[in-house]
Parts: structure tokens; sequence; C-alpha cells
């Protein structure tokens, strides 16, 4: 029986080690894949169909399911988009475990809080997008997938872990205001004036720099901590 293709996402260890700090959860002791319903449900509202999300929390065990050329530290998920129905792998995202508990607590209590730095959150949440994207467009090609995992990236970040593009804010302001009033006046009616403060409140609406902030990441993690064919493809 031939083997399901395997699709990954892939981290430039190096430069990029610090800037996701993937050491943080190197030495986790139990052996298991763990899932969570609600990331499962983002996963599947990414992919376009039912999708099962799965972590790992040992990197040992990681290492295991990967090709012996692998780097276990820079594999941060993968998938069988073409595996048949019939098997385990069917509509099934894998997560590495630098990244899972960090996703499964962003998927609960959205992207601030993850419990981890914001550069890390987006990677976790950008893999999820990318291996989902493997799945919605049914394709092996890897700098398609991950161009269009850029491209989704901000309405996934607003859409499933609630960080909005723009910030609300409303303020009372105060205005002065030339107030006429009508009194008597050695037996005649008179006019008179006199300033008065009146309050209103003003709505504000701007950019998000905490959104800004995720954008950034994601994009940066793109452009640099990534090899090529993922950072030179095109969403089509």
């Amino acid at each position: 029986m031939k083997r399901p293709l395997k699709v990954r996402i892939l981290a430039i260890i190096g430069a990029a080690a610090t800037a996701l700090a993937l050491a943080a959860t190197a030495q986790a002791s139990s052996k298991q894949l763990w899932y969570n319903p609600r990331v499962d449900q983002i996963g599947s509202d990414i992919a376009g169909k039912s999708v099962h999300v799965v972590g790992e929390d040992d990197r040992n065990e990681w290492a295991s399911f990967l090709d012996a050329d692998d780097d276990p530290g820079a594999v941060l998920g993968f998938t069988f988009p073409f595996a048949a129905p019939s098997s385990v792998l069917y509509h099934t995202i894998f997560i590495n475990p630098d990244l899972w508990p960090t996703l499964s607590n962003a998927g609960v209590k959205g992207a601030e809080g993850s419990g981890s730095t914001r550069y890390l959150t987006a990677v976790a949440i950008f893999s999820l997008t990318h291996e989902a994207y493997h799945q919605r467009l049914i394709s092996g090609d890897e700098g398609r997938v991950n161009a269009c995992a850029l491209k989704a990236f901000p309405d996934v970040l607003t859409r499933e872990f609630g960080v909005q593009p723009t910030v609300t804010t409303t303020e009372s302001v105060p205005t002065q205001v030339r107030v006429r009033h009508r009194m008597r006046y050695h037996n005649r009616w008179v006019y008179r004036y006199r300033w008065k403060t009146v309050w209103h409140t003003v709505t504000n609406t701007e950019s998000n720099p905490v959104f800004q902030e995720y954008v950034a990441a994601a994009q940066d993690f793109y452009s640099n901590h990534q090899p090529p064919p993922y950072n030179t493809g095109t969403c089509w």
C-alpha cells in the first residue's frame, strides 16, 4: 500500500529557535496525543471541512512520527491531505509539542490568553492555518498553501482568536455653548446670554496595535524563518 503524502510546515532552526522559544516544552514527561474540541472547531472552520487536530506533548515521540532526516524541532505540524477516508490519518492535523500548549490555550481563551508571547502565539495560529489549508485546498504545494495561510491569517486571528483589527474608544468631551434666557428687567422682558458647559460622547475608531503586532509576527515568521518554497509561493 502506498504511503499517504505527508505535508509539513517548517521553521528554520537557528534564529527562529530564539524567536519561538522552542525549548520551553522540550522535556515533557508524558507520551500521548492531545486534542481540544475548540481547536478542532477552529481547524474545521479554516479547512472548510471537518478535521481533527491533535497535539503532541513529547519531542521524542514527535520525532518518531517524522522521517529520519527531519529535524523534530523544525517540523511544526503535518497533515495528509490525500489520505483515504478509511485511514486513521484522514482529515487529521498534527501539531508539535512546542506549539500545542499555546495553540490549545489560545483556542479556548483567545490569542491574548495563550500564556505565551505574541510572536509564539502568531506562529502557533499560522501553523494551524497552514495545515488546515492543505486540507482546504487538497494540495501538497507548500509554497501555495503557505501563501494562502499568510493571506488568511488576519481573518483567522479576528474570527477565531478574538483579536480585532480596530479598537473603538469613547470619551466625554466638554463643549462651551451659548445659552439665551429670558428675564424681566425694569418691568420688561429682556434676553441675556451666558456660556454653559455641555458634555457629549465622542467615539474614536483606530487601528489596533495588538492586531498589527500579531500580523507582523506572522509575516516575519513567513519571510525570515521559513525556507523556500514555504516563503516564495503565490496564493491562487
